[in-house]
């Protein structure tokens, strides 16, 4: 009987992949900052000029299969969590959207790594031009940003692994 349970057991850990059985490289890129020029329309028909720059990020991740047997193919879904913030919001009442995506990755022979490209995002900064002040206080120069990724790694609807970039990202959001 003790020989049935540790055959079971050693079949088990065969098909499951733990965090320590991939190795996860995240590469951030950022590209096409573009200029542009925005007018803000305010009470009583007043107006405010503000400079917007846009630029698109994105990441590349590299899964690597670090043990010595072939893994089975894995579903990927990751969260992209991004802080949007908005001239004229006051401090503290930050967005958060979460840009939601899932990819796959082919059965992973041992020691062979697989890439994919996570969606792209499109961050905006903006500074109000001018001695123009917001009657409520508000920001006058915002940046979107980047708070992290959450990747997960599935096999048949069941989590095998996952990764988060800041470690902890799971205290503050909720995998979506």
């Amino acid at each position: 009987m003790n020989r049935a349970i540790a055959g079971i057991i050693v079949l088990l850990g065969a098909v499951a992949a733990h965090a320590e059985d991939l190795q996860v490289t995240v590469n951030r890129k950022t590209s096409g900052f573009a200029n542009a020029q925005d007018t803000l329309k305010g009470a009583k028909g007043s107006t405010a000029a503000a400079h917007v720059q846009n630029q698109k990020w994105k990441a590349d991740v590299k899964v690597q299969n670090r043990t010595s047997k072939d893994m089975e193919e894995m579903e990927v879904h990751y969260n992209i969590f991004v802080k949007r913030q908005e001239l004229g919001q006051k401090v503290g009442e930050d967005k958060i959207e979460v840009v939601k995506g899932d990819s796959k990755i082919p059965v992973l022979k041992s020691q062979a790594a697989e890439a994919f490209e996570m969606s792209e995002v499109e961050l905006h900064q903006s500074t109000l031009l001018g001695n123009v002040m917001f009657k409520n206080g508000g920001q006058q120069r915002v940046a979107d940003d980047v708070l992290g990724v959450w990747i997960k790694f599935t096999r048949g609807g069941t989590d095998v692994s996952e990764y988060m970039n800041p470690p902890g990202l799971n205290k503050k959001h909720k995998f979506e």
